[in-house]
């Protein structure tokens, strides 16, 4: 019995070594079909990006965009949007906003004060190479490319009312994670925090 109890509790502080333990580095045709899925999950959310601020769509089909686009991320990410007023924050990149949890951004985003708004990307979404970090895992750094339009009717007419671009980096992680439907560790590819990396002008270099 004593000897039972030995070897319990032995593999009982085995279990979380072997949890955290460093996976084997992924070949480079592995690392290149994962850049082609996080290049193709970065025009995903710029889809969805779309359908949520596009207010010709019913309100079913962009709660189901937000649903589909919080899928691509890590638990707490969090977006800056580029903004002016008094609560902007400036940087070399312009005026942009406090980070904000990025499903707040996507509610803020469906129900914004405007008769009507127009999200549209004006270039390609880019991937740097994946880094390899100290515990296994990967990062890379995705850029996508977008324009911002709001009209308002004053007096009849509709007038626009916002017109900006601007150029988001996002931070993209590969590790091993519990799949939520299989509950089998595999290799994931989700979105972190986006970022303002250029404004207006700058945002087309």
């Amino acid at each position: 019995m004593t000897r039972y109890l030995f070897l319990l509790l032995f593999s009982c502080l085995l279990m979380p070594s072997m949890a955290q333990e460093k996976p084997s580095p992924l070949a480079p045709a592995e690392l290149d079909s994962f850049h082609d899925l996080a290049l193709r999950r970065i025009r995903a959310l710029e889809e969805y990006i779309q359908t949520i601020a596009d207010k010709k769509r019913s309100f079913e089909e962009r709660d189901d965009a937000i649903k589909n686009a919080l899928k691509l991320f890590v638990k707490g990410a969090t977006i800056q949007v580029s903004r002016s007023g008094p609560k902007s924050i400036k940087n070399g990149n312009g005026s942009v906003s406090q980070a904000i949890p990025i499903e707040k951004y996507f509610q803020r985003l469906k129900n914004l004060n405007y008769s009507k708004v127009k999200v549209t990307d004006f270039g390609a979404a880019r991937l740097s190479d994946w880094v390899e970090q100290s515990d296994g895992s990967y990062q890379a750094t995705g850029m996508y490319f977008q324009a911002f339009k709001a009209w308002k009717w004053v007096n009849g007419k509709m007038v626009p009312a916002v017109d900006h671009k601007d150029r988001k980096k996002i931070d993209v992680d590969l590790r091993m994670r519990e799949d939520p439907f299989y509950k089998e560790n595999h290799w994931m590819v989700l979105f972190e925090n986006i970022t303002v990396d250029g404004v207006g002008e700058s945002a087309s270099q």
